[in-house]
């Protein structure tokens, strides 16, 4: 994932985040905050994306949710 920050959300490559987001909103600083949310076996994880207003450039992500750390992983 870290990998990602400083690529354009509209070419987004990585983990299926080219689907639909769950939700965008609009945070203070004027950015946007996109949510996606994977399930697999090991439950749901959530990604959150902060997306740069006026580049549109990835410039930081997380993991959110209560399974975040059995859910959220990469295969190496």
């Amino acid at each position: 994932m870290d990998a990602q920050v400083g690529q354009s959300i509209d070419n987004a490559s990585y983990y299926g985040f080219r689907s639909r987001p769950v939700d965008i909103k609009t945070l203070p600083s004027g950015n946007f905050e996109y949510r996606y949310v994977l399930g697999s076996f090991r439950g749901t994880c959530k990604y959150i994306l902060e997306v740069d207003k006026t580049t549109r450039k990835v410039i930081a992500w997380h993991y959110d949710g209560e399974d975040k750390d059995k859910a959220c992983f990469v295969n190496p």
